[in-house]
């Protein structure tokens, strides 16, 4: 058995027998193609792209990570298609946090679009306001502020890898 391993992609094992192989023989080859996972965050190395409270425009912290997708995206994937999909923390009104995260998204395409990015390759761009928080925060009563910033996040899923692959998501 030969056990392939890489981060950015699922493991694979691959059984053949050398049963028939000559006791001559010193050399075997076996082929073993492994297909990218479809997840940008490990395709890129990418830490979570995180904004400050009540603000939309791109940090420094945030736009070194955004590069990273640029990167992947033109020079390793250049027929990856992605969507963004920003959030906000829990404190605050859903109408506030909605037009909030919607503000985030559009920055967070606006800058990939700016720095390269072609705009047929990101179908979409939405806020989706405090609805999918990561953690137990309810508001600044129970989390801290570091647990707060967890939740004010962009996340880019993989809606195609390669031509004609469509992501299972």
């Amino acid at each position: 058995m030969i056990e392939a391993v890489r981060k950015t992609h699922p493991h694979k094992n691959v059984y053949f027998n050398t049963t028939s192989t000559p006791k001559a023989q010193k050399i075997m080859r076996q082929d073993i193609v492994l297909e990218p996972v479809h997840d940008l965050k490990l395709l890129a190395g990418l830490n979570k792209i995180y904004f400050d409270f009540n603000k939309s425009d791109i940090r420094p912290d945030a736009a070194a990570e955004l590069n990273k997708v640029i990167r992947v995206m033109n020079n390793t994937y250049p027929d990856m298609i992605i969507k963004l999909e920003a959030h906000t923390d829990p404190v605050g009104s859903h109408a506030y946090n909605d037009n909030l995260s919607e503000k985030r998204a559009k920055s967070t395409y606006e800058y990939l679009i700016n720095n390269g990015v072609s705009e047929d390759r990101i179908v979409s761009y939405k806020g989706f306001g405090k609805r999918i928080p990561i953690n137990h925060c309810t508001g600044k009563q129970n989390c801290s502020p570091e647990e707060l910033e967890l939740n004010r996040r962009t996340e880019f899923p993989i809606l195609q890898i390669k031509k004609g692959i469509i992501a299972s998501k």
